[in-house]
């Protein structure tokens, strides 16, 4: 933290724009941000149009957005279970509107494994912090930009992408975990480029039990198609190790 007097006044003088307005974590960081002398403003975050222009109004010099568990802006509020009212399609408008204006953010979320999050990485405008990392954190990316520096250091952005990459592995593992060993096998030839047909004549059942081991695969995954099915297996690494066993 600042503490003193000729770094205040510097401090002062830094803008930063906290979104949404009305998020408990929001509003704790602007808390924090005022009492260490930043100038801080709020806006509320969605419609996403509505928060782009309050950012070419205000002209920032770095925004700060708490995303929460990665669904909507501010994760839940005080008394909500989940934010279901807010549009999932309002945080990549917003993004999207923060990389053509070149502005810096730093993105709270409740944990790393969230796919929200290697898109803030691999879009380059800015930083991510875990709300367990703490205002420690925010601030010395918000020292970082002060000094005309990135946010987040190349090393610290590749060790980030690793352990999203490793993360979307376990995740698909586990996801993958609540199939049979036949079922394994179906989907490990479907990812293969096998037909159903060929499927069944390979192993010796009848097209209609390969189709219905098929739904079966689509039901426990969770997905809508086969195709995203087979993404599973690529995100879990298994035509480049695990056999179907596994």
């Amino acid at each position: 933290m600042i503490s003193v007097s000729g770094a205040l006044e510097k401090a002062g003088d830094f803008r930063v724009l906290v979104l949404p307005e009305g998020a408990l974590m929001a509003e704790a960081l602007a808390l924090a941000l005022r009492a260490a002398g930043f100038d801080v403003r709020l806006a509320v975050a969605c419609p996403a149009q509505g928060a782009l222009n309050v950012i070419d109004a205000v002209s920032p010099d770095i925004a700060l957005i708490d995303l929460g568990h990665g669904q909507c802006l501010g994760g839940r509020r005080e008394g909500e279970e989940r934010c279901a009212t807010q549009d999932p399609r309002c945080v990549s408008a917003l993004l999207d509107g923060l990389r053509s204006r070149q502005l810096s953010a730093i993105v709270v979320v409740d944990q790393i494994a969230l796919p929200i999050v290697s898109d803030v990485v691999e879009m380059g405008i800015g930083g991510v912090v875990t709300a367990s990392e703490g205002m420690e954190k925010v601030m010395a990316m918000i020292d970082r930009r002060r000094a005309a520096e990135s946010v987040m250091g190349d090393a610290e952005r590749i060790e980030l992408l690793r352990q999203l990459a490793d993360g979307t592995m376990q995740s698909a593992r586990a996801m993958l975990s609540r199939l049979t060993r036949r079922e394994r096998e179906v989907l490990l030839a479907l990812a293969r480029g096998q037909t159903p047909s060929v499927i069944a004549e390979n192993t010796e059942l009848s097209v209609e039990t390969v189709r219905s081991h098929i739904r079966a695969i689509r039901q426990k995954l969770r997905v809508t198609s086969q195709l995203s099915a087979v993404a599973l297996v690529y995100q879990a690494g298994w035509l480049s190790g695990p056999p179907a066993e596994r």
